[in-house]
């Protein structure tokens, strides 16, 4: 199974990263009048604890780099690795 974003049910709501059926991160966009150099917030948690990983980016590309950069030092960490999903269309952290 892979790490993939799920696309977002509301306009300019959060990017959830899912790994199989479990989701383990979101991109957050940026929220009314922002005015920080980093505006993309990141949110990395595992068994539905955010007491992991956090960050900022300028950009959603950049956020969506960061949180799967996470995620894979987190799965690293654990001994375990993401295994691309054959059938996926694009939606790969590969």
């Amino acid at each position: 199974m892979t790490a993939r974003f799920v696309p977002t049910l509301f306009p300019g709501g959060r990017i959830v990263l899912r790994q199989g059926g479990v989701d383990v991160g979101a991109v957050f966009p940026p929220c009314g009048n922002n005015q920080h150099r980093h505006p993309w917030v990141w949110r990395l948690w595992v068994s539905g604890k955010t007491t992991t990983l956090e960050g900022r980016a300028k950009t959603e590309d950049a956020a969506r780099a960061a949180i799967l950069a996470a995620w894979h030092d987190t799965l690293a960490a654990m001994a375990l690795q993401s295994i691309p999903d054959p059938n996926s269309k694009g939606q790969s952290d590969d």
